[in-house]
């Protein structure tokens, strides 16, 4: 029954952690007035998140998040548009470019293929099983969504300040907690499944993508 129950909090606390340091990376680009931004969202967390922005209407973009000391890295891409299909093309990469790529852990976007299908709000890679969103169309200020038996339970959170202050608390949400609270006495009673990236948004939409906790009573 413990190590049940450390392993339902484990899942979460793990997830949450996992969705925080993916939305502050993606909210650290906000106020940005030229062309949209496009955030990459897996299914798994074996993928480095990136970033698309359509420079013209034949050149895109790629960068890396950076985060702590890793440098910022940017490759500038030829595309073509075939009605819904985006068709990313390669070209020859020299050496410099292919380090620097590899350095951020980029090269996966482009090998062996890069191709794209438009959706409302963003793009999808089916062949890699990546979504991209389009950042401007998610809050600075996130929630954090459970789906329990069902129902939608949103609990709010903080993203601190780049001091480290969080200026203003999350409200609990009491009806969750209870729901929770539930949980953690009998976590034999329940699975639960962490959803996200592509997965998310054919089950629940493109507003989910960045995760959602679904919990089920047996």
């Amino acid at each position: 029954m413990k190590s049940e129950r450390r392993g339902i909090l484990q899942t979460i606390k793990s997830f949450f952690a996992i969705y925080l340091v993916t939305l502050i990376a993606c909210t650290c680009l906000y106020g940005q007035k030229s062309n949209d931004y496009y955030v990459s969202v897996s299914m798994e967390d074996d993928l480095p998140n990136c970033r698309l922005k359509f420079i013209s209407e034949s050149i895109i973009e790629l960068s890396n998040i950076p985060h702590q000391k890793q440098e910022q890295v940017k490759k500038d891409f030829t595309y073509t548009t075939h009605g819904k299909t985006i068709e990313i093309l390669p070209g020859v990469l020299d050496t410099q470019d292919s380090m620097k790529l590899a350095s951020v852990r980029l090269m996966y976007f482009i090998h062996p293929s890069a191709n794209l299908t438009r959706i409302e709000g963003g793009f999808i890679d089916y062949p890699k099983s990546l979504i991209y969103v389009r950042e401007k169309d998610f809050s600075r200020n996130p929630d954090l969504t459970y789906i329990i038996d069902g129902k939608i339970y949103v609990q709010e959170i903080s993203i601190p300040a780049k001091n480290g202050v969080i200026e203003k608390r999350p409200k609990k949400n009491k009806a969750l907690q209870e729901k929770l609270k539930a949980v953690k006495e009998k976590p034999d009673k329940y699975t639960i499944e962490v959803v996200k990236g592509l997965e998310a948004y054919k089950r629940f939409g493109i507003k989910m993508v960045f995760g959602v906790i679904v919990i089920t009573s047996q």
